[in-house]
């Protein structure tokens, strides 16, 4: 069977169109399926991943998203959300010393502590964007 990769832009206004018909989306593969929905209706052909989805979505800039995480094991470099390198969150000891005390995406809005907080469930939601009048 064939398949199609949609661009990107055609993914980010498919997210677009989902978000403002369904509101908020409890889950990527949800996320996923209703953007599949929004791009069969421009080719039956495509196809496209929930990761893929969700990575569009956090670069979109209108999207706000919530992530519920665990507990992992594990060295963290990378924002398991977006891929981008995470910025190191510091403070000063009581003896002065400077110590990492967790990790921010400076790219979406995943933190974690210390320990690595390997993200469990993703819920979307559509910025409120002020009118123009």
């Amino acid at each position: 069977m064939h398949y199609h990769v949609p661009a990107s832009e055609e993914i980010v206004v498919a997210i677009y169109k989902a978000l403002r018909k369904h509101g908020t989306i409890d889950s990527q593969t949800k996320m996923r399926d209703m953007v599949m929905e929004e791009l069969m209706m421009l080719d039956k052909s495509y196809r496209v991943s929930p990761q893929r989805v969700r990575k569009l979505a956090v670069k979109a800039g209108f999207i706000r998203m919530e992530i519920k995480s665990r507990e992992g094991e594990g060295e963290i470099t990378k924002c398991p959300v977006c891929n981008s390198k995470l910025k190191k969150i510091k403070n000063f000891s009581l003896w002065g010393k400077e110590v990492i005390i967790g990790y921010k995406c400076p790219v979406c809005n995943y933190k974690s502590g210390v320990r690595k907080q390997v993200p469990t469930r993703y819920i979307f939601h559509l910025k409120d964007v002020p009118d123009k009048n």
